[in-house]
């Protein structure tokens, strides 16, 4: 073993198991980037979790969950307003993910648009997870 990982990363919204995004597989580093975007479906803006899992890809264990976090949408956005975009991995001891978030509200017949007042809490969410650092 060359203490070098094989991480990927999983997502999840809510409480749910269901993976609803995935990135590639980086062989053999502590420091992986992914540029990897996907958009899915929330129902409740304010009530919304997004879980992020980096995990080591192993072919004959159980992939090891190297650092995770766990965020409210809402905070994830704020996050991305004030220029944040590295958040620190729990259960890891300085590793980092580099996430870029978007809101899309969606409009739906029999809304009133007032001016700028109403946001819509159904919408998608662009999530960009683009790397790592000090994955351990």
């Amino acid at each position: 073993m060359t203490g070098d990982l094989n991480p990927l990363v999983k997502v999840y919204l809510g409480n749910s198991t269901d993976v609803i995004h995935r990135t590639q597989i980086i062989k053999h580093t502590n420091n992986p980037v992914w540029e990897s975007p996907t958009e899915f479906l929330c129902l409740d803006k304010r009530l919304s979790m997004v879980t992020i899992k980096v995990v080591d890809d192993r072919d004959f264990l159980k992939d090891p969950v190297l650092g995770s976090i766990s965020v409210r949408l809402e905070d994830l956005l704020a996050g991305m307003s004030e220029g944040r975009d590295w958040w620190p991995l729990n259960n890891c001891k300085s590793g980092k993910i580099r996430i870029s978030s978007q809101w899309k509200p969606l409009q739906m017949a029999g809304v009133i648009s007032g001016v700028g007042q109403y946001v819509p809490p159904i919408g998608v969410l662009r999530l960009w997870l683009q790397r790592a650092i000090d994955v351990k």
